[in-house]
């Protein structure tokens, strides 16, 4: 018996997966597949999918996420919008004392500097045109926006 017959897979599979000698675990179905990790958080698969979007995308709004003070589809439409994102980075800086922000500001740049934080995607308020990027920052909100916004 050939050796991919013997594992139950075609020929082409064989030399795809480097020659294996016993049959790979399939996508989706090891132990940390999304689905796994879902049931034993107690959520639904989509939940567990924007948790991990959020996680690779902002490290301290999953961590408030999973502390219950924001909900998944909330932290979702904040990393969507970079208007709201930079409400939250402006609200979660004015959280922390001032030895806190250093140790944040200085920890966040370090770990991009490095490479840590995965690549992220573009927000919807970067564009590319004509081989220059252009990012539309949000302006200062005003005093009484901010008011009415708590």
């Amino acid at each position: 018996m050939k050796p991919w017959e013997a594992i139950g897979m075609s020929r082409a599979s064989w030399y795809r997966h480097g020659k294996p000698t016993k049959t790979p675990i399939r996508r989706g179905r090891g132990p940390f597949s999304q689905r796994n990790m879902a049931v034993g958080n107690h959520v639904s698969l989509r939940t567990q999918q924007r948790m991990d979007r959020i996680m690779e995308f902002d490290f301290d709004l999953w961590s408030l996420t999973i502390d219950g003070n924001i909900k998944p589809a909330q932290a979702e439409r904040i990393i969507a919008d970079p208007v709201k994102y930079y409400r939250f980075l402006q609200w979660h800086t004015a959280r922390l004392d001032l030895t806190e922000y250093v140790l944040w500001t200085v920890t966040r740049q370090m770990d991009e500097l490095e490479g840590l934080y995965p690549k992220r995607r573009a927000p919807l308020g970067i564009r590319k045109e004509q081989g220059e990027t252009v990012i539309y920052l949000p302006g200062p909100v005003p005093e009484s926006r901010q008011m009415a916004d708590c």
